[in-house]
């Protein structure tokens, strides 16, 4: 299952027209914009700060204070923000840390759970209104809307055309052959889904191709037939 989701994508990315692109950024020291945020936030947590960062675009990707160290909150903001005010105004003034230009224009909020005084904002990257494939930030929050942890990935310096080449009915149609052929199941017996347009980068998801943006269809593609599932 796990191979023929990677050859679906493979497959898809090929039947488009890149019309733009942008490598992910390669692993260099980071650059002096970082330097200067991270030693603020060091400063603001007594040097109890722990940092990763991702293996190829070179951005943070983990970022937590020890207890009783949290980042606190803007000075703009008051112990009633709500979680998503308190991680907006974290991230409008650090997210560059992890790739992103200005957050209010490239993170859509998804979800917000929330475990005793604790709450976890889930936001989603999109590029022009298109999501990012694996593009998801997560920012910790405490009772009084101080930054606990951020973890997640984004993908840095894109710029594609988010006009397809290719269109979603062939898309479905190239989707439905390619995974019949791999099968060898009948067309009749698979069900393929509405496609969805997608930002591509296979360093974002550790996966195999080159390292460059892609706009893509994203094709959910399952079997009814028995004794053989497909997704």
């Amino acid at each position: 299952m796990q191979r023929l989701s990677k050859l679906l994508l493979v497959w898809l990315l090929v039947g488009l027209l890149p019309t733009g692109s942008a490598s992910a950024q390669s692993v260099d020291q980071p650059q002096t914009t970082d330097r200067t945020l991270i030693g603020q936030l060091q400063q603001q947590t007594d040097g109890q700060l722990q940092i990763e960062r991702h293996a190829e675009t070179g951005k943070v990707r983990f970022l937590a204070t020890t207890p009783g160290q949290p980042i606190k909150r803007a000075r703009t903001l008051t112990a009633s923000a709500t979680p998503e005010q308190a991680a907006r105004s974290f991230l409008a003034n650090y997210g560059a840390l992890f790739g992103l230009r200005a957050q209010a224009d490239e993170l859509v909020a998804m979800r917000e759970p929330a475990f005793g005084d604790r709450s976890f904002v889930r936001f989603q990257q999109r590029y022009h209104g298109v999501p990012v494939l694996g593009g998801e930030l997560v920012v910790q929050t405490d009772g009084q809307r101080n930054i606990v942890t951020a973890n997640g990935e984004a993908l840095p310096d894109i710029t594609v055309d988010t006009t397809p080449g290719v269109s979603a009915q062939q898309a479905q149609a190239q989707a439905r052959a390619v995974v019949a052929q791999s099968y060898t199941l009948a067309d009749n017996q698979l069900t393929v889904g509405q496609p969805q347009l997608a930002i591509f980068n296979p360093a974002l998801l550790g996966g195999p191709g080159l390292r460059i943006t892609h706009l893509a269809w994203r094709v959910d593609v399952q079997s009814s037939a028995a004794g053989t599932p497909v997704r």
